[in-house]
C-alpha cells in the first residue's frame, strides 16, 4: 500500500510571481538553454548567443511545475536624466506597491478557490522559488522513501490551482496530472465537475541543477543527496552550498576602552579588522525579499545580513564580526571566491581589512558617510579587462619568495605570478562622493562618484570617507589558481580569465556617535588611527 505525504495546506506566492501575473508594473524576459552537461538553465539574460524566450505558456507552465521562478525587474519611476537633479525617492515605493498588487491578487485567487468549492485550509503549498535557491535535500529523500519510488522514477505534479487565471475568478475543475511511473501504479482518473477536491497531490520539490529528468536509460547514477547542494546558474560556476562555512556569532557588546597611545600626524585614514560572517545566496540590495536569488557572497560585518534585511534599520540591528563590536554593525559583502575542481566556496584567511579613508581629496573637508547609506563598487556582469571598475587582485609574495614586486590585475593571477605561500588579495574601492540627497538609487551607484582631480563633482559635492575592502586568501601548494573563479563570473572560462566581476557591496550601520567621532579625530586631522585607535583616548578591541 502506498501512503502519501501532504504538505501543509497553504498557498504561498512570491512577489516576483505577482508582480508578473497581477501587476502592469512587471517587465521580464525570461531565457533558457542547455548548459554543456545538457542540463536546462534559466536566467534573465542570454548566456550565449543561441538561446531562445519562453513562451507565456512556458512560463506559466515552469512556474507551476518549479522549474522556473526567477521572474523580474519591476520597471522603475522615471529620473531626471540631470545626475544633480536625481531624486529616487520613488524608486523605493516599487516594493511597496508590488506588496499591494500581491495582497489584492491573493484575495483574487482565494475568491476563484471559493468558487471551486474549496476552502483556504485545503490548498497545496505552492511555492514559488528562485533558480538558485536551497533545495530541501531532506524532503526530497522523504517523498522518495514514503512514495516507494526510486529516484529514476519521481512522478511530476503540477498545482491544482491555475494561477494564471487570477485576474478573473471562474468556476473550473481541478484536475492534477500525475505522471505515472512504470511502478507501483497511481490512478489518474480525473475529478468530476462536480465533486470537491479534498485531498490536493504532493508536489515534489525540485532538485537544484536539474530543470528537466532525462529519459530513463540516461539518467545519471549519482544519488539525490549528492547533487541537491550544488547551485548553478547561468555560466557563474557551481558551488556546493553543503561546504559553507559555519556562521559566526559575532559581538553583541561594545568593545571600546581608553588608551594612552596616541595616533601619529600621517595620511588621514582609519581601519577596521572583520571576521568573515557567514554564506549564502542572498542579496538585500538586488534581490529584497528573495531567498536565494543571488549569485554566491562571503559576508563580514553585520552578522544578520540576509534577504529579508532592513536596510533602514542596520545601525540597531544584529551582532558585528568586527573589532569594537556592535559600534560597526555595517554590512560588506563579495562575491565568494569559487574553487571549480571541488566546488567549493573559499573562506578567506584571517580578518577581512576595511579602509576608511580621506582618499585623494583633503581630509579636513571629508564628513561621516549618511546614515542608511547603500551602494555597489565594481561591476558584477563585467566579461572582460577593457575598463577598470575599481576592483583588483594582487598576489603578495610570501616569506620564501625572491619575488620584489606584485602587480595589480583586473583578472585572479595564477602561474609564476602567485605561489604557494603568497597572499593573494582581493580589494574593491567604494565612491567617495555623494550627492548629498539620495541614500540608494536604481542601479546602487547613481547617487555617489568618483572624485576627479582631488575633488568631488558638483553633481556628487559631499565627499565621505573613501570605504576600500580587502579580502585574502593564502595559495596552498595544493590550490590551482587556473581553477579559481569569484562566483559572479558569468562567462565563458578559459583558466585565466577568472575575476573579471568582481565587485561589493556595502550598507552603512555605525553607530553615530562612533563614525562621527572617528572622521572629526582621526581623517580631519589627518592621522593614522591604525586599525585599533578612535583618535579621542580610546581604542577598541
Amino acid at each position: 500500500m502506498i501512503s502519501l505525504t501532504i504538505r501543509p495546506k497553504t498557498l504561498l506566492i512570491t512577489i516576483p510571481l505577482l508582480t508578473l501575473l497581477a501587476s502592469s508594473q512587471a517587465n521580464a524576459e525570461i531565457y533558457k538553454w542547455r548548459d554543456n552537461r545538457g542540463v536546462t538553465q534559466y536566467s534573465d539574460r542570454p548566456p550565449v548567443d543561441s538561446f531562445s524566450k519562453l513562451t507565456p505558456n512556458e512560463v506559466v507552465n515552469s512556474l507551476q511545475t518549479k522549474d522556473l521562478c526567477t521572474i523580474g525587474p519591476i520597471k522603475k519611476n522615471a529620473v531626471s536624466t540631470v545626475a544633480s537633479d536625481k531624486d529616487y525617492s520613488g524608486f523605493f515605493t516599487s516594493f511597496a506597491q508590488a506588496k499591494s498588487a500581491a495582497t489584492a491578487a491573493k484575495n483574487v485567487t482565494l475568491a476563484a478557490v471559493k468558487v471551486m468549492g474549496s476552502t483556504k485550509t485545503s490548498l497545496p503549498t505552492v511555492q514559488f522559488q528562485s533558480p538558485v535557491k536551497v533545495a530541501a535535500a531532506n524532503s526530497i529523500r522523504s517523498n522518495v522513501t514514503v512514495l516507494g519510488f526510486s529516484k529514476t522514477s519521481l512522478p511530476v505534479t503540477q498545482s491544482p490551482v491555475k494561477v494564471a487565471a487570477a485576474t478573473t475568478p471562474s468556476v473550473a475543475t481541478a484536475k492534477p496530472i500525475v505522471a505515472t511511473p512504470a511502478k507501483p501504479v497511481v490512478s489518474t482518473a480525473p475529478v468530476a465537475a462536480t465533486s470537491v477536491v479534498t485531498t490536493p497531490p504532493v508536489v515534489t520539490p525540485p532538485t537544484q541543477v536539474t530543470a528537466t529528468q532525462p529519459p530513463a536509460a540516461t539518467k545519471p547514477s549519482t544519488p539525490v543527496s549528492d547533487v541537491a547542494n550544488i547551485i548553478q546558474v547561468a555560466l557563474m560556476p557551481a558551488v556546493d552550498i553543503s561546504k559553507n562555512i559555519a556562521p559566526v556569532i559575532g559581538f553583541n557588546s561594545l568593545r571600546v576602552q581608553r588608551t594612552t597611545e596616541i595616533a601619529p600626524n600621517t595620511g588621514g585614514e582609519f581601519r577596521i579588522n572583520c571576521k568573515v560572517s557567514h554564506m549564502n545566496n542572498d542579496d538585500p540590495l538586488l534581490y529584497p525579499n528573495q531567498q536565494g536569488a543571488a549569485h554566491h557572497h562571503t559576508f563580514f560585518g553585520n552578522t544578520s545580513v540576509n534577504y529579508k534585511s532592513d536596510l533602514n534599520n542596520f545601525g540597531a540591528t544584529g551582532n558585528s564580526t568586527c573589532t569594537g563590536g556592535i559600534m560597526n554593525r555595517s554590512a560588506y559583502w563579495v562575491p565568494s571566491m569559487i574553487n571549480t575542481e571541488t566546488n567549493t566556496p573559499i573562506s578567506p584567511n584571517g580578518d577581512v581589512l576595511v579602509y576608511y579613508k580621506s582618499g585623494g581629496i583633503d581630509g579636513s573637508l571629508i564628513k561621516p558617510p549618511p546614515k542608511g547609506l547603500r551602494m555597489i563598487a565594481g561591476d558584477m556582469k563585467a566579461k572582460d579587462n577593457k575598463v577598470f571598475n575599481h576592483a583588483e587582485f594582487t598576489c603578495h609574495p610570501g616569506t620564501n619568495s625572491k619575488r620584489t614586486s606584485w602587480p595589480r590585475t583586473m583578472q585572479i593571477p595564477s602561474g609564476a605570478a602567485c605561489e604557494p605561500g603568497d597572499d593573494l588579495m582581493f580589494s574593491v574601492g567604494f565612491p567617495q562622493c555623494w550627492d548629498g540627497k539620495n541614500l540608494d538609487s536604481p542601479n546602487h551607484k547613481d547617487h555617489m562618484a568618483y572624485p576627479h582631480d582631488r575633488s568631488c563633482p558638483a553633481t556628487h559635492p559631499i565627499p565621505i570617507p573613501e570605504i576600500g575592502v580587502n579580502v585574502h586568501f593564502i595559495v596552498k601548494a595544493t590550490d590551482d589558481l587556473t581553477k579559481w573563479r569569484l562566483s559572479s563570473d558569468n562567462y565563458p572560462f578559459n583558466g585565466k580569465n577568472a575575476g573579471y566581476s568582481g565587485h561589493s557591496d556595502y550598507v552603512e550601520g555605525w553607530d553615530r556617535t562612533f563614525i562621527e567621532g572617528i572622521v572629526k579625530n582621526c581623517i580631519n586631522t589627518k592621522k593614522d588611527c591604525h586599525a585599533h585607535l578612535l583618535g579621542d583616548g580610546r581604542m577598541m578591541y
